[in-house]
């Protein structure tokens, strides 16, 4: 929970897009972004975050 995830800058470092709120082309993926750790290996939710990021910055250089 070091970087994490949410709606208003007050509250969260990033967005649910993992675009850092005071860098904009600045984006996290990586575990530090969920806002608690679970009892679980937070691994596979961290992997499918990286994907959709990777998803969203590529439709984003494709629409450019």
């Amino acid at each position: 929970g070091l970087a994490r995830m949410g709606v208003h800058r007050r509250d969260a470092v990033v967005d649910q897009d993992l675009r850092a709120f005071d860098a904009p082309n600045l984006h996290l993926a990586g575990a530090a972004v969920l806002p608690t750790s679970g009892q679980a290996n937070p691994t596979l939710t961290a992997v499918a975050l990286a994907l959709r990021l990777a998803d969203h910055i590529a439709a984003a250089i494709a629409t450019d």
